[in-house]
């Protein structure tokens, strides 16, 4: 149930957002229906009250009208066809909870919160300001938490490619034993595989001689502050594979991946 509530906050806190994001833009954006605004407005004007306070006030634009939207007039680079997919499912969950069943599949939520968390507050910040409430520490070792239920600190490789440069962070997981935090030391490379060494901080000593160990959420902070924000399992290596290809059978190379470790390590 506290799953369920989970989205249910989150969907509707979409949806005020991105209503917030039009009425930027223009207020007349949120409202359903424009036929009858100006009598309700000169309704709520002549009592001195809000439009939305009037017995029968007008309908504001549904979570997917209003996702719709900003789409079509704000034309926002960051609400890119990869993030209306994923609150498009948000949206289908939502209305299954809702309307006919009462659980959810943990890993299948925890996945999606993690798709969309990160491209959402660009969206957001980009258009509303910081929202620096929800920056707390409380908040960020939920979310440490979720990536690493999510599967992320599972694996010994995971990587960021940064959209606007292609420039990659590969991160190697450090374990001690069972009882000490994960930790995390990075190489960073621009798109033609060449090392950049002023992006992050690499070594502990100035003569490069002892790697920086990274903690989960040292390492998200500092790479999202600098344009890394999409983590994913990084291949192990490739190796040679067969793909069908219209009527035959091509020999291509397949990413081989690494099984998730069960072992529960302290994250942070």
């Amino acid at each position: 149930m506290l799953l369920k509530d989970a989205i249910m906050f989150l969907h509707h806190g979409i949806e005020l957002l991105m209503k917030e994001i039009l009425v930027c833009h223009s207020p007349y954006l949120i409202f359903e229906e424009l036929k009858d605004l100006p009598r309700k407005q000169k309704l709520a004007d002549k009592q001195g009250i809000s439009i939305f306070s009037i017995d029968k006030p007008p309908r504001t634009v549904t979570y997917e009208v209003a996702c719709e939207r900003v789409e079509a007039f704000i034309k926002s680079a960051e609400l890119n066809d990869k993030l209306l997919g994923n609150l498009e499912e948000l949206n289908r969950l939502r209305n299954k909870l809702e309307h006919h069943e009462i659980e959810a599949d943990r890993q299948e939520v925890e996945e999606l919160l993690l798709a969309i968390h990160d491209p959402l507050l660009r969206l957001f910040e980009a258009h509303i300001g910081k929202l620096n409430q929800l920056q707390t520490s409380q908040a960020k070792q939920i979310w440490n938490n979720i990536i690493r239920d999510a599967g992320l600190t599972r694996f010994n490789f995971i990587q960021s490619v940064r959209p606007i440069d292609g420039a990659r962070i590969a991160a190697k997981r450090v374990i001690v034993d069972e009882n000490m935090p994960i930790r995390w030391v990075i190489v960073v490379k621009d798109k033609m595989e060449n090392f950049i060494f002023n992006e992050l901080p690499l070594f502990e000593d100035t003569e490069g001689r002892v790697p920086k160990q990274y903690s989960t959420s040292e390492l998200s902070d500092r790479a999202r502050k600098v344009g890394f924000v999409d983590w994913q399992q990084a291949p192990l290596a490739l190796v040679e594979g067969w793909e069908l290809i219209g009527e035959e059978y091509r020999k291509r190379l397949i990413p081989q991946y690494q099984l998730p470790d069960p072992t529960n390590y302290p994250v942070d």
